[in-house]
């Protein structure tokens, strides 16, 4: 089975149900399947063959996801691009890549566009109009674009190419195959407990690894409404006039949609799913979203390079009244593993570790990555010969098999011989009712080695003075954890797919910025 049989499926069991729909368009299960073969015939004809990349610069669309379906259909590997790449970062990743086609939406990304059109090495590009959609003028047509269309003889066992957002070295591409893809968005389906009676709302970009969680829905048959940002009152349109019951959030734009939900006065109708990922959500947003929605949070974590989630925290576990004394420490979890990943805990010296010690994250699955793209190096460093991938993230996992990350293992501070996780300062100080955002690094000491500096981002309409910080934390956290330094900031630096970059931070400091 391949990610193109998704659609085949749906197809022959509603053909008539809407599959996707955004502020432009609306399509069925059979016209989208009709409209992709039309883009392979296309693409054929021009000259593209099977195991060619195919690189999309979109935003969330109903044209984003036909171009996928096309590359599956066709035997092409699907490149989506972080649209928020500088020229120069879209040029490594291009010359990296060597895409032979690259689709773009031309008037929201005309630097990228400039760039696109003056390599030499790109054989088509396809514009794609804010309201016409594909314009195909570029690329010399070799064949009638009607004919029928026929699969790929030998299509390529790769499905995508992904490259990553991390915040330590360069962008690497990360090889995805079909069966990566199919185990990771079949385990998400089976967690998410949806059915094709749901409708989802996405607005997250779905240029990245989140691309699975459309892959779970649409192998359910579930319709997607697409959203190409995230705006607390186009959520809220989503839910009460589209009828969406699942969303998918991460914890900044879910606290915007809080506060909106409160200062607009507005109550919405339920729905069965509230997805978030990236990172847990502090317990006083838990207890928020509760009482608004009710126990409809679920979490992921995951990665790139296992092609979507290796853990899931359903929405039983975050409730307080299911999960009693050990709700606190429970929502803190990542959760326990999906049915095909199994987590484990290691050394430095590769030992695996027992319940509770601290130690790195590795994951084995069947959907881990086949590699980096060329860099047989890094493919060696991240992944031992029994098939294990070492995340880099520092973790522990309790007698029960919650998964707690605890920080980046390159995040670790050490202060006064005290090692210090800036997970742990930084959940103590989102659970201040005034703090919005936090982040923690460790800056060198003469006397310590390193001391830890906070950098908050306050909720709108309110301060917080040093001093009252300090005697707040006095009462929350250990002495030799409480930052040395504290700046308040109206918005933290973020990497291209919105995680906060703490490099910059630390080139801040560097840089007196604060002196």
């Amino acid at each position: 089975m391949r990610l193109e049989d998704y659609l085949l499926k749906n197809v022959s069991n509603q053909p008539n149900k809407i599959a996707l729909q955004d502020s432009r368009r609306i399509i069925t299960y059979s016209e989208m399947l009709a409209e992709c073969q039309s883009m392979v015939v296309s693409l054929r004809n021009r000259g593209i063959h099977p195991g060619d990349r195919v690189a999309v610069i979109s935003r969330n669309r109903v044209e984003f996801i036909l171009s996928a379906f096309a590359c599956f259909l066709g035997g092409y590997i699907f490149q989506p691009v972080n649209f928020r790449l500088s020229p120069t970062e879209l040029s490594y990743v291009l010359a990296d890549s060597e895409p032979s086609t690259v689709i773009i939406e031309a008037e929201q990304f005309p630097e990228l566009l400039a760039l696109v059109e003056s390599l030499d090495s790109i054989k088509i590009l396809v514009k794609l109009h804010e309201k016409s959609g594909f314009d195909w003028g570029n690329g010399k047509v070799i064949g009638d674009v009607s004919e029928e269309y026929l699969p790929p003889i030998a299509p390529t066992r790769v499905a995508a190419l992904l490259y990553t957002g991390g915040t330590t070295g360069g962008a690497k591409g990360t090889i995805l195959s079909h069966d990566a893809w199919l185990l990771s968005s079949r385990d998400g389906a089976y967690a998410l407990r949806l059915t094709r009676h749901d409708k989802s709302y996405i607005c997250v970009p779905l240029f990245h690894v989140s691309f699975v969680h459309f892959l779970s829905l649409f192998y359910l048959g579930i319709t997607v409404m697409l959203g190409e940002r995230v705006r607390p009152d186009e959520v809220v349109d989503a839910i009460v006039n589209g009828g969406a019951t699942h969303i998918v959030l991460v914890q900044a734009p879910l606290v915007d949609l809080l506060d909106y939900l409160r200062d607009n006065k507005i109550v919405l109708p339920k729905i069965r799913t509230l997805q978030y990922g990236g990172s847990p959500i502090a317990p006083a947003v838990i207890e928020r979203v509760s009482e608004v929605f009710g126990d409809v949070l679920y979490q992921n974590y995951g990665l790139t390079e296992i092609a979507g989630g290796a853990t899931y925290l359903p929405p039983e576990d975050h409730s307080p009244s299911m999960v009693g004394d050990v709700w606190r420490k429970r929502v803190t979890s990542a959760g326990y593993s999906m049915p095909g990943a199994e987590i484990g805990i290691f050394s430095d010296e590769g030992d695996r570790l027992s319940s509770d010690s601290l130690g790195e994250v590795w994951i084995r699955s069947e959907s881990v990555m086949d590699g980096y793209w060329r860099n047989e190096k890094a493919t060696k460093e991240a992944i031992t010969s029994e098939g294990w991938l070492k995340t880099g993230d520092m973790g522990r996992l309790d007698e029960d098999g919650y998964l707690y990350i605890v920080d980046r293992k390159k995040d670790m501070i050490i202060s006064g011989g005290e090692n210090i996780y800036a997970r742990d300062v930084e959940d103590v100080l989102l659970s201040h009712p005034d703090i919005r955002e936090v982040a923690v690094i460790g800056a060198p000491d003469d006397r310590l080695g390193e001391k830890v500096v906070a950098f908050l981002v306050m909720r709108e309409g309110v301060s917080l003075t040093k001093e009252e910080l300090n005697g707040w934390l006095s009462k929350a956290l250990s002495s030799y954890k409480k930052p040395s330094r504290v700046y308040f900031e109206t918005e933290l630096p973020r990497t291209t797919v919105g995680k906060i970059f703490k490099p910059t931070l630390r080139t801040w400091l560097a840089e007196g910025r604060y002196d």
